[in-house]
């Protein structure tokens, strides 16, 4: 062979014959090697890995377990779980330490030869998204933990999957919330029968009864003819109206809407309208008997929270939507995908860069959203975290200590840990705090600098309280060194940040939709867990445990400086095959050690 008239030597070619190469290795792997030494080498401790590396091949060691818990029946080789894989290694009784040590080494270990490389991994982890929660609606439920059990409880044990009958007898239905407010309540598909009045006289379960015609879609696109609302236990309050109208785009008329008393018995699910002489148990959703609107009222009785349906009566009067607070226990797929982008991205990523990552979905219109929604979510998960580390409990000081870290600070002087805590309180206090604690001490304070620090002292030292002034002020601190934005776009709130805003101007209302989004609403009543612990698990490893002005730390041990800002994403959105089924819907996440 020539180039420029110059041979090159055949040497310097290397031909491969295409055959794949198979990892060999023998199985299961002596343990011995990795005693001792299993959280040195999660921690990446060099010399822990070299020791590993110098006996075993880790990357064959996995690739030959994964031939072998990958292979079927009729000989071909599949994907395996991991589960299957750690048994191969090293047999069932195995730890998950030691396939955590391994995977470790694996990701250390480099091909010494192109022309015998190390086999490499692709893992794929499945989450199932939360498509509902279920209860048993017999209030007198005796399957409830005792730790969860008191008076005036409505709502009997919770599944996380549709079921017929609690064990208790009592009939299972749907759990529904309020958005705003956190009320709990039921709704059941309707049981076909002939004889149904206009009262509402049926009976309800917990799903569909025929699944192969009728395809369960959200909470808020079931037309009342299928799918009734029950609040259990409770009524409108006196003084609040019950009803409302919509004029009916197709008759020009207008309809009346309600909620009535009802009588509901959970032992079989029959639910009718309260009659004269009946005691009510709850209440229910009355609509116009010839009309089929959705199943959902558009009102929370609890709250009074209305959404309105001006721009979409044409389907709300088809019972193909209707806009509610009241709304099922589902997680969306861009608030999922962005909690998993978040914790992936900094798992796989070195402190300096993060891990690329592509997310898929079936629909081109649920790319789009999970775009458009993957930092605004982010953000809010960010600010969250920063609300919960500024309201932490703080240790107590005096104006001494004060005036003591002023003079400090401005002869430049070192500060220890209790000492910037301090000058946390004070800078989030007021910018020129620090200078007017500093001239009092010199004798040489002017009366706004007099009274700046007695206000200081009247409202912060000896009290545990902190003012929203200060919270907001050390949030916004907190985002600046962190090098993110501290203004931020609307997308469904009635205020937004902007710099045309001043803090001053920084309503409760909107820090209550952006920063703290549903991690703060009250504990709902039937209680298998908080709302915090139930919508935002995959946070739960993330929440602040210490902060300091140098640092804030997490329970995982990583800095909250050292996570991206916001994972670079790449979406890819396939043609929609129609409506998702229910409830197997997932979410798909890559990544290639």
């Amino acid at each position: 062979m020539e180039a420029e008239g110059v041979e090159l030597p055949s040497a310097t070619f290397a031909v491969f014959p295409g055959e794949p190469r198979k990892p060999k290795a023998d199985l299961p792997l002596d343990t011995s090697i990795f005693v001792g030494k299993e959280q040195a080498i999660i921690d990446g401790d060099e010399t822990a890995i070299n020791q590993i590396l110098a006996q075993i091949s880790p990357r064959d060691a996995l690739g030959t377990a994964c031939l072998v818990a990958g292979k079927r029946d009729d000989g071909a080789i599949g994907p395996a779980r991991i589960s299957k894989v750690k048994d191969a290694l090293f047999g069932a009784e195995a730890s998950e330490q030691l396939l955590k040590a391994i995977l470790h080494a694996a990701a250390r270990e480099k091909s010494t030869s192109f022309k015998e490389p190390k086999p490499s991994f692709r893992a794929h982890m499945f989450l199932r998204q939360i498509q509902g929660m279920w209860a048993c609606s017999n209030p007198a439920c005796t399957e409830i933990d005792p730790a969860y059990s008191y008076d005036g409880r409505q709502i009997g044990k919770i599944f996380k999957q549709p079921a017929i009958k609690c064990p208790c007898g009592g009939q299972v239905l749907e759990l529904l919330y309020c958005y705003d407010c956190g009320e709990a309540y039921l709704g059941g598909y309707v049981v076909p029968r002939s004889g149904e009045d206009a009262d509402g006289d049926v009976f309800l379960e917990s799903g569909p009864t025929d699944l192969s015609t009728t395809v369960p879609g959200l909470v808020n696109e079931r037309p009342n003819s299928q799918f009734r609302w029950y609040w259990p236990g409770k009524s409108v309050a006196p003084g609040v109206s019950s009803t409302w109208q919509h004029t009916n785009p197709a008759t020009k008329k207008p309809e009346t809407f309600s909620f009535a008393p009802a009588v509901y018995h959970p032992l079989y699910g029959h639910l009718h309208k309260a009659q004269a002489g009946e005691k009510p148990t709850g209440t229910m959703y009355q609509v116009p008997g010839k009309v089929d609107v959705p199943g959902l009222p558009e009102i929370c009785p609890a709250c009074q929270s209305k959404k309105s349906q001006n721009r979409i009566l044409k389907a709300f009067f088809s019972g193909s939507r209707v806009n509610s607070p009241i709304r099922g226990l589902r997680t969306g797929l861009n608030v999922t995908t962005q909690v998993i982008a978040d914790r992936a991205t900094s798992s796989l990523g070195s402190e300096t860069r993060a891990a690329p990552m592509i997310a898929f979905t079936d629909s081109r219109d649920d790319a789009a959203d999970v775009a458009a929604g993957l930092e605004l979510n982010h953000f809010r998960s960010l600010v969250r975290q920063l609300v919960f580390a500024e309201l932490r409990p703080r240790e107590k000081f005096t104006i001494g200590d004060a005036t003591s870290v002023a003079e400090k600070v401005q002869d430049d002087q070192d500060l220890d840990e209790r000492e910037t805590e301090i000058a946390a309180s004070i800078a989030s206090f007021s910018p020129d705090l620090m200078n007017a604690l500093f001239m009092a001490t010199i004798g040489r304070a002017k009366e706004s600098q007099k009274n700046l620090v007695e206000e200081f002292a009247g409202k912060t030292l000896g009290s545990s309280a902190i003012s929203w002034s200060q919270l907001v002020s050390g949030v916004l601190a907190w985002l600046l060194e962190l090098g993110e934005k501290t203004m931020h776009r609307r997308t469904n709130t009635s205020a937004c940040w902007s710099e045309k805003y001043a803090l001053s101007e920084w309503t409760w209302s909107t820090f209550w939709s952006v920063a703290l989004f549903h991690s703060t609403l009250p504990d709902l009543e039937y209680r298998t867990c908080t709302w915090s612990s139930f919508t935002l698990t995959p946070l739960s490893s993330w929440s602040l445990t210490s902060i300091a002005t140098t640092k804030l730390s997490t329970t995982t041990g990583r800095s909250l400086r050292r996570l991206p800002a916001c994972p670079r994403i790449t979406l890819a959105g396939r043609k929609s095959r129609g409506r998702d089924s229910w409830p197997t819907k997932t979410t798909s996440i890559s990544c290639t050690l």
